[in-house]
């Protein structure tokens, strides 16, 4: 998997400050994003009353044969048919198995309620989520407008920084299309797809027109599942460069600079200004 080992996040000038001066950032809940499609959808199944009766018919007839092992919890209609077929002997499974899938073992309102019951648990681990976002980019137009306070903020660029265990290193990349996030019936059901492999394709889709960020992101656990936001330390040394929006006031950027030379003397600051010649933002090292 191709991973990033620096970041930036845009930041208004107030938020910029604090981050730098307390050597912490705000990690999300995806409820409170500001994109009601982002995280907040329910998961679309590709199959029918056919599949779900398909692959319960084939799971159960498995697990009463001993031919495969499953971690799959059979609701109560399906336990119940398992006890009565616990009791007939092997060769007879398959075939009755077959009989019982003529007579369609779900029904279409069973479909609906599974899907309406998974969503809901799904939802609940998603509320559950902790989300730090970042960019690739650190000049693009548009992220600077639109999270950097109209160009008067600025953009912290961040690192991986081994001796810190740095989270960064697991951040992935986010994924933009026009269609939600889909997925099998059968897959799900049958374990060909992980809940983690939802929850990860689900926290990194996003709308094609939100292309324009490339953005990655960390997902971890709330530490507070009723909390919609955490606040947490970063090391230091994890701050790499920083760079001034090209309308930042004079004394935030002066409050900037002494931060950076006080706390990261390490860091490279930037200034940010308006390219001459085309529609782009160029930037010059200060210190």
């Amino acid at each position: 998997m191709n991973r990033l080992k620096s970041f930036y996040k845009y930041y208004s000038i107030t938020s910029g400050l604090k981050t730098l001066k307390e050597g912490r950032i705000k990690w999300s809940s995806p409820y409170i994003f500001n994109d009601p499609f982002d995280n907040q959808c329910n998961i679309l199944f590709d199959g029918n009353i056919n599949d779900l009766n398909d692959v319960t018919s084939q799971i159960l007839q498995e697990y009463l044969l001993g031919n495969k092992k499953h971690e799959y919890k059979f609701d109560s209609k399906i336990s119940f048919i398992m006890q009565q077929l616990e009791t007939v002997p092997k060769e007879y499974v398959p075939k009755i198995i077959g009989l019982a899938k003529q007579q369609n073992v779900y029904t279409e309102d069973m479909l609906n309620s599974y899907k309406n019951n998974f969503n809901n648990r799904f939802k609940e681990l998603m509320r559950d989520s902790s989300i730090f976002c970042f960019s690739e980019d650190y000049d693009n137009i548009l992220m600077w407008s639109h999270y950097a306070e109209e160009h008067t903020g600025i953009v912290i660029n961040f690192k991986d920084y081994p001796p810190a265990d740095s989270p960064i290193k697991l951040a992935k990349k986010v994924k933009y299309t026009d269609i939600l996030p889909t997925f099998s019936i059968k897959d799900i059901l049958y374990k060909n797809i992980t809940i983690e492999q939802i929850h990860d394709a689900f926290t990194l889709t996003k709308a094609k027109c939100w292309e324009y960020e490339k953005e990655w992101r960390i997902v971890t656990s709330m530490r507070n599942p009723l909390d919609t936001f955490e606040i947490i330390p970063f090391d230091l040394h994890e701050v790499q460069n920083v760079y001034l929006g090209c309308r930042i006031q004079p004394e935030a950027e002066n409050q900037v600079i002494n931060i950076i030379k006080t706390k990261y003397p390490w860091a490279k600051i930037y200034k940010g200004h308006k390219s001459s010649t085309k529609f782009a933002l160029e930037f010059s090292l200060l210190n």
